[in-house]
């Protein structure tokens, strides 16, 4: 996917005759709200089945249409494959709890990536419309860990406090990010919205210095791959030739 993002913006970067024939635009800071649909691959997807994503973006757009952007979201779901506990089971897969009551311990999906991203926004007309195909590329931080929910009606104490990080398989590292997708920005500021792709690789580790359900120190390198579906809602904010000016 890198290597079709990457000659994209070779193709399209090239045809600066015909940006220079657009109508004269003003900068704008964008302001985006995510949700997203994610499929994990690699090592990501022996851990986690499909989930969810919501997060923010603060771009720069600016009048040539080039992208400057922060971009932040957390990752979550309720679909665990690995089931890190299974060393607290009895034989019938149940867990007994302090009060020898069986405890209801719920395993979830979390995480966040964080990115510095650049990109270009590709217009199809001349008349100064900030609507087209956007892509964009980032550097950052993927993280994820499985959320160990105790039952506090039938507590588990391996599962309290400095123990529980024994199991929740806490990994992140490098992440690069892709998006390629669809902006629209009404002319009237009404409707403002992106939908597209997105595909980030984590280049990571788990961070715990002992894993208690294998017993030993799991340092090995990941990938972690993410690929979702991911809609947006826009607030644009238009600077015009006067800076005192702001339009919304």
């Amino acid at each position: 996917m890198r290597t079709i993002l990457g000659a994209l913006f070779i193709l399209l970067l090239a045809n600066q005759s015909f940006s220079q024939k657009k109508a004269e635009v003003d900068p704008a800071i964008l302001i985006h709200f995510s949700y997203g649909f994610q499929v994990p691959g690699a090592d990501l997807a022996k851990d986690f089945g499909t989930g969810f994503s919501m997060g923010s973006t603060v771009e720069y757009l600016t009048p040539n249409n080039l992208i400057f952007g922060l971009d932040g979201g957390i990752i979550f779901g309720d679909k665990v494959k690995n089931d890190v506990i299974s060393d607290l089971r009895a034989s019938d897969g149940f867990i007994i709890g302090i009060n020898r009551g069986l405890a209801d311990i719920q395993l979830k999906e979390r995480g966040f990536n964080a990115a510095v991203q650049i990109g270009k926004l590709f217009q199809f007309d001349n008349k100064g419309s900030r609507s087209g195909i956007r892509a964009t590329a980032g550097v950052g931080l993927l993280q994820h860990k499985v959320r160990i929910q105790n039952d506090f009606q039938a507590e588990v104490p391996q599962l309290n406090n400095d123990y529980r990080a024994g199991y929740d398989q806490l990994t992140n590292g490098l992440s690069l990010t892709e998006f390629i997708g669809y902006q629209y920005l009404s002319n009237d500021g009404l409707v403002n919205f992106k939908i597209g792709v997105e595909f980030i690789q984590g280049f990571t580790k788990n961070r715990r210095s002992w894993d208690f359900k294998e017993n030993r120190v799991k340092d090995e390198p990941r990938l972690d791959l993410l690929n979702s579906l991911k809609v947006s809602w826009i607030l644009p904010l238009y600077f015009k030739a006067n800076p005192d000016e702001i339009f919304y």
